[in-house]
């Protein structure tokens, strides 16, 4: 069963990214601009100041490229 589903409700901050960067094992809230949408997935690969992303759903992580830390809004905190 996955962590999160379609609906559900995260509390993200982008705070825990102004002391430290995000780290492999991080699960993000991040724009992904091909998709134009906001997703959630997990760090999975850090690479040339890149970010290799991936989740439950495999079929969207297959299709998500390395995104950059401008593009991630905020670190998973909870599930509300």
């Amino acid at each position: 069963m996955p962590k999160f589903s379609p609906g559900d409700n995260v509390l993200a901050s982008s705070l825990p990214y102004v002391l430290h960067a995000p780290q492999i094992h991080d699960v993000i809230v991040f724009w992904e601009k091909r998709a134009k949408k906001i997703m959630i997935k997990k760090i999975t690969e850090i690479t040339n100041n890149t970010f290799v992303v991936s989740g439950e759903n495999k079929t969207d992580s297959l299709t998500i490229e390395g995104i950059r830390k401008s593009d991630i809004l905020g670190k998973v905190i909870t599930k509300i």
